[in-house]
């Protein structure tokens, strides 16, 4: 399922990424959110 990849999400978002990283995951969110 997707269980793995949430997980693995949460663990990317709370470490410490670089700005940019983070927001080009927030850009594929909303991508996949509005699809």
């Amino acid at each position: 399922g997707d269980a793995g990849a949430l997980e693995a999400f949460c663990v990317l978002w709370v470490s410490p990424l670089p700005l940019v990283a983070r927001e080009l995951m927030g850009a594929v969110v909303e991508l996949a959110v509005s699809t």
